[in-house]
This record gives C-alpha cells, structure tokens and sequence, in this order.
C-alpha cells in the first residue's frame, strides 16, 4: 500500500493522542477530543495547513463541509494510502473521521455505546466501515 506525503510523522502524531477520551469539540491531547479535532489537531501538529480555526459542524455535515473545516479538500484521493485522512458515513452522510495508519487499522476518536471505548483508539478496517472517501493533507 502507498503512502500519503510525511505519513510517518502523521501515524506518529495520531499515535500520541491514543487514550485520549472522546468529548465532542475538544481538541486537548490526554483531556478530550472527538474526530473532526483528532485530524485538525494531527495535521496541525505535523505541520499541514490547517492553521484556520476550525468551523462549527453539526451532528449531520456534509462531506464538503466537513473536509473543508479540515483543510484536507486540496487533495481526494482516489484510493486508501497509509497517513490519508477517511470520512465515514454514518446513516446518510459523512459523519465521522480517522486516519489510516497501517494497509489494516485506523485510528479514530470513538464515541460508542460502550465508555470504556470512548477514546482515542485504534480500530480494525472492515467490509462494514463505509469510508466515503480518502484525503490528504495540504502542505505549505
């Protein structure tokens, strides 16, 4: 499998925030972030551009939206690479986020069911995920 531009320092940030616990739009390393927060603060940390304050997005934001608060529009991709950023669907739209860091895991921030899973965790890539597409950062 291919991989995206800095991919290693991009699976090393992502690793950092593991055990992190999920708050919706927290973005504080080992105190709270969701999804949309663990990729802005990743791609920011590494040095892509994404040095605009991130919009508000609601519980349903389309996939525009979403990507475009992340800074990640400049580039779709038309496959999986190691260090991509993915949205997921959730019901109709594109409503959660991880990066890919291995041909066979991701790591997101998980908001389930289950409290002992609401964090920062890695995760592996099955038939049943619904990625609704591949993304990279943008560098300067």
């Amino acid at each position: 499998m291919h991989k995206v531009k800095n991919s290693d320092l991009i699976i090393a940030e992502a690793k950092s925030w593991l055990g992190t616990p999920y708050k919706d739009r927290h973005r504080t390393k080992g105190h709270g972030v969701d999804c949309a927060g663990l990729v802005y603060m990743v791609g920011k940390n590494v040095g892509a551009v994404v040095d605009k304050e991130m919009e508000m997005y609601s519980p349903e934001p389309t996939e525009n939206k979403m990507t475009n608060t992340l800074n990640c529009k400049g580039v779709k991709l038309l496959e999986m690479k190691i260090g991509c950023v993915v949205t997921i669907k959730i019901h109709k739209y594109p409503q959660h986020l991880g990066i890919i860091i291995s041909p066979t895991q991701f790591i997101h921030a998980n908001s389930s069911g289950d409290s002992r899973l609401n964090q920062v965790i890695t995760q592996r890539i099955s038939p049943r995920l619904r990625i609704s597409g591949y993304y990279t950062y943008t560098w300067p």
